[in-house]
């Protein structure tokens, strides 16, 4: 009885060491995928909450619904569907805030709401069970595909340098927008930049952390940030910092418990966003 004891113990303890290797390439995928967008996740969301634009992330994460549907519909790769579909929503919505009467939030309610409701109605017509829908509600990091991990990481190099180049115009366009046109800036162009990379961002990060979920991530670690930043840039510094340790600590608590990683990240988040706020009470 001893030996038949040992015997599996030993058996055990080689299937648990078989499959500690076989997760070690998803986590460092995970990680890696997890630090490319938090660079995009703290810059952006900084202005987002300048020009406080928070509803603009939810409603693209709304269209992204559209997208799936559309991917579904027309058998074709549902991550470009998704991508397509954010870039078309963002186009859209300058145009019609240029040329229409209707307020911003209007304007992005009609929007949001109607491209949700079409893609419903289209995925419930088509009736697709291959595609996990909890999935993309919810998001899953340890789950990204190596195309995933390449789209994130040259978007994360492309955004960050656009960033970089027009990092004063984007900054003058959200302080005042008398001032940057009188400075030569064109608003339009500024406007169109800032919300195509939104969307880019929105779309790519749908797997990551789900369309109920994703808007969050650009705004609490950035509101985090803001209570101990002391400049522009110093705040997206802190902003990339909290969003990726809230993406990294998410990762392991979701192994440790397996779980779905996208509500644990924005959990994880929120958590660094109480400590911070904590500390920040306390030098005031």
């Amino acid at each position: 009885t001893v030996t038949l004891t040992r015997k599996a113990v030993k058996r055990v303890v080689k299937r648990t060491k078989k499959e500690v290797k076989m997760l070690d390439p998803v986590i460092l995928k995970a990680i890696i995928v997890a630090i490319g967008i938090s660079i995009l996740a703290g810059i952006l969301g900084c202005f987002v909450i300048w020009n406080k634009m928070a509803y603009f992330g939810d409603a693209v994460s709304h269209s992204s619904l559209l997208g799936i549907a559309l991917g579904l519909l027309f058998t074709i790769n549902v991550d470009f569907a998704i991508l397509g579909t954010c870039a078309i929503f963002g186009v859209a919505l300058v145009w019609l805030k240029n040329n229409q009467k209707l307020s911003t939030d209007s304007i992005l309610g009609i929007l949001a709401h109607s491209s949700l409701a079409i893609g419903m109605l289209i995925i419930s017509l088509t009736q697709n069970k291959e595609i996990d829908v909890h999935h993309f509600l919810f998001g899953d990091i340890l789950q990204v595909s190596d195309l995933n991990l390449l789209v994130i990481l040259a978007s994360s190099a492309i955004i960050a340098i656009l960033i970089a180049l027009k990092w004063q115009s984007l900054c003058l366009t959200t302080i005042c927008r008398d001032i940057a046109k009188a400075e030569g800036v064109s608003l339009f162009k500024m406007d169109l930049l800032m919300i195509l990379l939104l969307s880019i961002f929105v779309a790519i990060s749908i797997k990551i952390f789900g369309i109920l979920l994703v808007t969050s991530m650009l705004i609490i670690p950035s509101a985090s940030a803001r209570q101990i930043a002391s400049s522009p840039k110093s705040m997206a510094i802190f902003s990339v910092i909290f969003a990726a340790l809230s993406c990294v600590a998410g990762i392991f608590l979701a192994i440790s418990y397996q779980i779905d990683s996208g509500p644990v990240i924005v959990v994880s988040s929120v958590v660094v966003l109480a400590v911070v706020s904590v500390i920040s009470s306390l030098r005031a």
